[in-house]
């Protein structure tokens, strides 16, 4: 019997190592695959929006310019290139206001050409026309494509960059409590005041709608916030932005607001008030809601 001690023993000694070994193994396997998953993540994907104020900066000849509140919502990829820094592109749709309300009577006068219905009075006359209580509401929508540099620590970030807007959507609405118009022919030494089917007489209220003239979109943005995670790969920030319009967006030609146009009902169009502005840029400025996905 005690011939086959010493085999028992290496046969006890060698399954103790293997089972050791095995255990040792799938240890060092699972230091392993732990030390992968806390690898400094290089990319980032954030839902975002934000809102506060976000205008159509102009200056009008007489009247005032009213900012309006507007928002901005998107989708953004971030890339590190070290542990802070990173670069970010994405999409985000951005929506920019304002008002125009201009004096209690806002009137003007300006050279005209008559239709065949008043031939008999002379090709031209002076058309003049006289607002009362007049507004004017814009608003553009303008998708856009972000290109930054990012800054971030565990509970901070900062970026900047510029944005490149594409309008897709641009309105104006006119609304008066009266319009009055009238017609000056020098041939007669008259003005009239009616038929209001030739483009004379009184109108109200009025409320008139189209759209604007818009160009692209070029500005300076700006971020900056905090940030705090919500799990392993997920985080949370809140911050502030700034974008800043760097070119002139109006493609309007020079009109006058009311237009003695022949190829319309009435003989009668309203135009929007950028037909008197000489530079139209964007300003927008508000508080910044991301959730951020780490992969």
């Amino acid at each position: 019997m005690f011939k086959n001690v010493p085999l028992c023993t290496i046969l006890f000694l060698f399954a103790g190592y293997t089972v050791f070994g095995q255990q040792t193994a799938e240890s060092e396997l699972y230091d392993s695959l732990r030390h992968k998953s806390n690898v400094r993540s290089r990319s980032e994907l954030s839902l975002y929006f934000g809102g506060g104020q976000s205008a159509l900066n102009y200056k009008p000849d007489v009247g005032a310019h009213m900012s309006e509140i507007g928002g901005i919502v998107g989708v953004s990829y971030s890339w590190f290139m070290t542990k802070r820094w990173g670069v970010v592109t994405g999409f985000e749709v951005a929506l920019f206001r304002a008002e125009y309300i201009a004096d209690e009577y806002y009137s003007g006068s300006y050279s005209a050409t008559s239709g065949s219905s008043l031939q008999s009075l002379g090709d031209d006359f002076i058309f003049s026309f006289e607002y009362q209580d007049l507004k004017e509401k814009q608003s553009v929508i303008f998708m856009q494509i972000p290109v930054m540099t990012k800054f971030q620590t565990k509970h901070f970030f900062a970026s900047a960059g510029i944005k490149i807007g594409i309008p897709a959507e641009a309105k104006f609405e006119v609304t008066a409590t009266e319009l009055n118009t009238a017609g000056y022919f020098p041939y007669e030494n008259q003005t009239y005041y009616e038929p209001v089917e030739l483009g004379f007489g009184v109108y109200g209220p009025v409320s008139y709608s189209a759209n604007l003239d818009i160009n692209f979109l070029f500005s300076a943005a700006f971020e900056a916030g905090g940030q705090i995670y919500l799990g392993n790969r997920t985080k949370l920030s809140a911050g502030f932005w700034l974008d800043y319009g760097l070119n002139d967006l109006n493609r309007a030609i020079k009109k006058p607001i009311v237009e003695y146009d022949l190829t319309v009902s009435g003989n009668l169009k309203c135009n929007s008030v950028f037909h008197k502005i000489d530079r139209i840029s964007t300003i927008s400025a508000g508080l910044m809601l991301r959730i951020i996905h780490i992969f």
